[in-house]
C-alpha cells in the first residue's frame, strides 16, 4: 500500500497483519489510487487484519477491493452498529467518499449484542 507504484497485492497464503508490519512506514498511509489486494490461491485465502487501527486512509473517489480474500477481525466494536474496518481511518475531507468491496471472498465478523441490547 505504501508504494505509490504498486496498484495491486497478491496473497497466496493466509496472513495475519501485526501492528509491527507497518514500523518504518509512515501512517496513516493514503491511498490517492485505487489499490486491489487479490488471493491467488487455489481458494479464497484468510487475511486476518488482527483489529490493527488507523493505518491507511483512502482518498477521495478512490476503491479498496478484496478479491478472493476472506476478511477477519476486521473491527473491535459492532459492525452492524459501526460499518468499517479499523484498519481505515475515514476519507477526507469531511464528505469526501471512498468505496470498500469485496469480490468473491467475504466477512468473518461476531455479531453478538450485550444482553442490555439484545433484550
Amino acid at each position: 500500500m505504501a508504494d505509490s507504484t504498486v496498484d495491486t497485492a497478491l496473497l497466496p497464503v493466509d496472513i495475519r497483519m501485526r501492528n509491527d508490519d507497518w514500523n518504518g512506514i509512515q501512517t496513516p498511509v493514503l491511498l490517492r489510487r485505487n489499490f486491489t489486494i487479490l488471493g491467488t490461491a487455489d481458494y479464497p485465502v484468510t487475511l486476518d487484519l488482527n483489529f490493527v487501527k488507523a493505518k491507511a486512509q483512502l482518498a477521495n473517489g478512490t476503491s479498496l477491493a478484496f478479491r478472493r480474500v476472506v476478511l477477519v477481525n476486521i473491527r473491535t466494536g459492532s459492525l452492524n452498529q459501526a460499518p468499517g474496518l479499523d484498519l481505515l481511518l475515514p476519507p477526507p475531507p469531511p464528505g469526501a467518499q471512498a468505496l470498500l468491496w469485496i469480490d468473491a471472498g467475504g466477512l468473518h465478523y461476531r455479531a453478538c449484542f450485550p444482553l442490555a441490547v439484545a433484550l
